[in-house]
């Protein structure tokens, strides 16, 4: 009776809470309060808000809500067709006058100036290079001719098919082939899959202007736009203007979606798709169902905590087992989402080796099946809800400094999904109140309901040259007993507490000096560390630790060549003597800070990034990784088998071709660093070699490091002599280290190579131009740097414009760290086969004709006010800075030449920018390569 008794009190206790809950959940979540949001009478919709970072900048998007799926059979593509037509001709810009005049203001067209369709949206983004009403007006002046003047005349459809051809060129390959295949296979009865906003040849090559004109007059209604403004500028300065560029026409309703019958899942499917090229295997286990409703009150903010912790636990264990080998797939996850307001997925996906289809299938049913079976445990689901709870604190603590483009595109998605637009302060609030309410029991729950095994499409994607891969009917059967099956529930494993037991000790810090121009802290420490600092709160609460270890890859030879990136992934899978990575991941739980790294030319690295309150607990991981790092053997079998896919690749892909084609044809007879990995040593390298290698140079080699963000300067040194001062003693880094193993001279060129490739991708690709400049020539850097500007324009104008033979190309410098005399000045594009040759000709033409004449004043002075609107951002961003002091003993890099970049740049005169590049496009250094599809043979 008593126990009885308190059932019935702890239901009517249970009844009260939810009777005063459901009200309360319901509540809508209030706007964020610091923008201000408004509706015209003409129905367009605006979103405000005043911000300094990036400071006495604005930036805007227009945001129209039609997409790819507003379109019908016969207009496929015309979407994204009028985004591009937007750039070709207005109410206030006649036909190529548009571009032109946003360089005048500095801004450089796919930078500043760009836009993007999706299924469910247009959207129109430019950033001006200041805040000014006029500056405002003028942005608005465009996006007003985008919501109510375009022009769209015949001719300039015409003229633009070209450039719409070659960027769906752009996009072809096994695996768009495989995209396609399965968006006609996800949703049977549906529209959505035969419309992929690239549209279709046939009807990008048959739209024409009345069919853009109905387009418009249809979806191009103010009802249907939003513009969303962030600027350095009081609101009430802007409102004035969106209501006299945009207030115009009258209201009309907004036009209702067309309905692209999707209807969920009422059994188990099977598809299998196969393609020659593909170089790995993949499972999928789908469904679909109709989307949920957007984010608006606490109910909807709540159940998205908990599906993001249902998945995010579950992607947790499965990466887990991965790293240890438990399973054989290389990747995997579960992801649950929205998508473009027109359908929800869910899947549970994996990736392997091609033969390994089979065990993808087992394992990826088998873990999903466990889930839904026996659920996650008290620990698995707490681990979870300690990194949303870290992440959403970080979020809030940098948010004050973020830039300018990530409000506008945390608004967009609101705008798009329907939610409301919340602060991460906000967030933050709501993650704290709700996510202690959330139970065990809710997540296993949801994980069910989100996570099918029944009403799904089991999908696998293999290459055609995998002998035993199934029928759709025999991929169904073997789905069915796969998803019937019934594994046992995880075991719970130990974990260490901590990464440490005892601290190093630190060492000291000698000759710290400060570079007033540059505000540029540098140091040694006593154990021949070399150490530079700036202090930055551009992005408050963050900072970034780049330590670099000088050797690696330089050292190698034909013999051992390789061994130094088998080395490097100990820094990005960290495991030590004592922790496993598995133990490591534990540990780093709920910490704002991590730990990466990597291996370039002639320097490994490692970095430590995040929250400096957190940067205690990275740095010890980063001192053990400098100690005592290991390299697991999972870790290594599975960059063995990426390395084959990317062979692979290389053999069918032209893009791949090309990577490797480069390095082959630049590289002196006999130099293996400069040259991929041969698949000889991909197979050959053991642990054992790469540990040895990893160990001595964690152990020798001279190392420098910078310290560059939102920490103060007595804090960051007294950590990095703790835990890098306490490294073994080394000798220090100067810019002569290894010197004698840079001394090697390219092939004398002309080098001209054209290869031919087996592949069913109908792409070409051409790289050319010449040699360039070393990074240490800072001064032909910088003047190389405004002509490649200059050729970037040009090129856009004739290339890509009016020859139409790319989508997109620029011209680019990549100036020689490592080895003098390698860098590259170039510029590249995929193109139509049979074009290649003509490409390359063309870019060397233009190249040959600015060697010969230069540029204009005129030119010089739309590049110099460009190259200005870049560094005003540039070098307020700590990773600019970040790049510099990384390696700036190592490189030679004086601080004098660095703080004198602007003065250089106001002074460079269209002389001196011809006789800089006249000097390096010479004969002997010219270098064209292309690769292309073998020509069909004739019948």
């Amino acid at each position: 009776m008593h126990t009885n008794s308190l059932n019935i009190l702890l239901a009517g206790s249970l009844l009260a809470t939810l009777t005063w809950a459901g009200p309360a959940m319901a509540q809508p979540l209030e706007q964020r309060d610091d923008i201000v949001v408004g509706t015209l009478d003409n129905g367009l919709h605006y979103i405000v808000m005043q911000h300094d970072n990036p400071p006495d900048r604005a930036a805007m998007y227009l945001h129209i809500s039609t997409g790819s799926l507003n379109e019908t059979d016969d207009i496929r593509g015309i979407s994204h067709y009028l985004e591009h037509m937007a750039f070709n001709g207005s109410e206030h810009f006649a036909p190529g006058e548009l571009i032109p005049f946003f360089e005048s203001l500095g801004l450089t067209f796919g930078v500043h100036q760009n836009a993007f369709t999706s299924f469910d949206q247009t959207t129109y983004i430019l950033e001006l290079p200041d805040a000014r009403q006029d500056t405002i007006e003028k942005g608005m002046l465009f996006f007003s001719d985008i919501a109510f003047g375009l022009t769209l005349s015949q001719e300039e459809i015409d003229n633009e098919r070209g450039v719409i051809l070659e960027e769906k060129r752009t996009r072809l390959g096994p695996q768009q082939r495989v995209q396609e295949e399965m968006f006609k296979i996800l949703a049977p009865g549906s529209t959505f899959g035969q419309r992929l906003p690239i549209g279709v040849e046939e009807t990008i090559n048959s739209v024409n202007a009345p069919d853009f004109r109905q387009y418009v007059d249809t979806w191009y209604v103010p009802s249907n736009m939003t513009l969303m403004v962030v600027a350095d500028t009081d609101p009430s300065t802007v409102i004035p203007v969106i209501e006299e560029r945009f207030g115009r026409g009258s209201y009309v309703e907004k036009p209702v979606d067309l309905d692209i019958h999707l209807t969920p899942y009422s059994e188990m499917r099977a598809a299998v798709i196969t393609d020659d090229e593909l170089t790995d295997s993949s499972v999928q286990i789908i469904n679909i169902r109709k989307p949920h409703d957007p984010v608006t009150t606490k109910e909807t903010f709540r159940r998205s905590l908990i599906e993001n912790l249902a998945s995010g636990v579950f992607n947790r264990r499965l990466s887990r087992k991965i790293d240890e080998g438990k399973l054989s797939m290389l990747s995997g996850s579960a992801f649950a989402a929205d998508l473009f307001n027109a359908l929800r997925v869910s899947f549970v996906s994996a990736d392997g080796k091609p033969e390994d289809w089979k065990k993808l299938l087992d394992e990826s049913t088998t873990e999903l099946r466990r889930a839904k079976l026996h659920g996650f445990t008290s620990r698995e689901i707490e681990d979870m809800r300690t990194a949303m709870l870290s992440g959403a604190e970080q979020a809030a603590a940098m948010e004050s400094t973020m830039p300018d483009r990530a409000f506008l595109g945390q608004f967009n998605s609101a705008v798009a999904s329907g939610s409301t637009i919340l602060s991460a302060a906000e967030r933050l609030e709501l993650t704290k109140e709700l996510l202690p309410t959330i139970t065990d029991e809710e997540v296993n729950t949801e994980f069910n309901d989100m996570f099918e095994d029944e009403k799904v499409l089991v999908m696998l994607a293999a290459p055609t040259s995998v002998e035993d891969v199934p029928s759709d009917s025999e991929l169904l059967a073997l789905a069915h007993e796969a998803l019937a099956a019934t594994p046992e529930a995880d075991t719970d494993y130990e974990r260490p507490a901590t990464l440490m037991s005892e601290l190093p000790e630190a060492g000291t810090v000698t000759d710290l000096a400060r570079h007033e121009a540059t505000d540029v802290w540098s140091a040694w420490l006593s154990n021949g560390v070399r150490v530079h600092y700036r202090n930055m709160d551009y992005h408050k609460n963050t900072a970034t630790i780049t330590i670099t270890l000088a050797g690696g890859q330089i050292l190698e030879n034909a013999a051992n060549r390789g061994v130094t990136e088998v080395a490097a992934l100990a820094f990005n899978k960290p495991a030590t003597r004592h922790l496993t990575s598995t133990n490591v991941s534990d540990l780093m739980i709920g910490k704002k800070a991590g730990v990466g790294g990597g291996a370039g030319p002639d320097a490994m690295f490692l970095s430590v990034s995040g929250n400096p309150e957190d940067f205690e607990p990275a740095l010890q991981l980063a001192h053990l990784l400098l100690t005592e790092p290991v390299i697991e053997q999972t870790t290594l079998d599975q960059w063995r088998e990426e390395q084959r896919q990317a062979i692979e690749q290389r053999r069918t892909q032209p893009i791949a071709r090309l990577q490797e084609l480069i390095p082959e044809t630049i590289a002196p007879e006999g130099e293996a660093r400069l040259r991929p990995i041969p698949e000889s040593r991909i197979e050959s390298i053991t642990i054992e070699e790469a540990q040895a290698w990893l160990d001595n140079t964690v152990r020798n080699a001279p190392i420098e490091v910078s310290i560059v963000g939102d920490i103060d300067k007595d804090t960051a040194f007294e950590l990095v002599a703790r835990y890098l001062g306490s490294l073994p003693d080394r000798e220090r880094i100067t810019d002569e280290t290894y010197d004698n193993l840079r001394n090697i001279q390219h092939p004398a060129g002309p080098l001209t190579v054209a290869d031919t490739l087996d592949t069913q991708t109908q792409m070409a690709i051409t790289v050319a131009g010449a040699f360039g400049p070393d990074h240490s020539d800072i001064r032909d850097v910088r003047l190389i740097n405004m002509a490649t500007q200059i050729l970037s324009t040009r090129m856009i104008k004739e290339i890509r414009e009016n020859q139409q033979l790319v989508y997109s190309i620029s011209a680019m410098s990549r100036p020689s760290t490592a080895y003098p005399g390698f860098g590259l000045i170039f510029a590249a594009g995929p193109c139509k086969p049979g074009n290649e040759g003509k490409l390359g000709d063309e870019i060397q033409r233009m190249f040959a004709e600015f060697a010969d004449n230069g540029p204009s004043d005129e030119e010089i002075e739309v590049a110099r006010g460009q190259i200005f609107n870049t560094l005003d951002e540039q070098l307020k961003e700590p990773s600019y800075w970040s790049g510099t002091l990384e390696d700036m003993t190592y490189r030679g890099t004086s601080l004098d030449d660095v703080a004198a970049i602007e003065d250089d740049y106001s002074t460079f005169t269209a002389d001196e920018v011809k006789a800089a590049f006249a000097k390096y496009y010479t004969p002997e250094n010219l270098v064209t390569v292309s690769v292309a599809p073998k020509p069909a043979e004739d019948e």
